[in-house]
């Protein structure tokens, strides 16, 4: 059983001058599985987030797996395959961007 989860909350983007109309963000939030008393999980961050109507652009999706991968960074007590699985379930939601190769001139 995996001990880190991802949560996956929806919001608006606040916004004055679109108010409703505001596009829809997706905040990818970090649980870990706790076990005391009686097991729970615990929010340990938010790792990144990328707005719904943009989540197949790959600039969008750079600036989200920087995000995530600097936020990631900062958490101490993840290992290696921690951060693997953690990856793995971020990238089903968002694709890892490819790098273009420039043709030569």
């Amino acid at each position: 059983m995996p001990r880190f989860e991802i949560a996956w909350n929806r919001r608006r983007l606040a916004s004055r001058e679109h108010g409703q109309r505001a596009p829809l963000v997706q905040d990818a939030i970090l649980l870990e599985r706790v076990h005391g008393d009686r097991p729970h999980l615990k929010i340990v961050c938010r790792i990144a987030s990328v707005i719904e109507e943009r989540q197949n652009d790959p600039a969008e999706r750079d600036r989200f797996w920087s995000s995530a991968r600097a936020r990631l960074g900062k958490v101490h007590r993840l290992s290696q395959g921690d951060l693997d699985q953690i990856e793995s379930a971020l990238a089903n939601k968002v694709p890892k961007p490819v790098p273009v190769k420039q043709a030569a001139e």
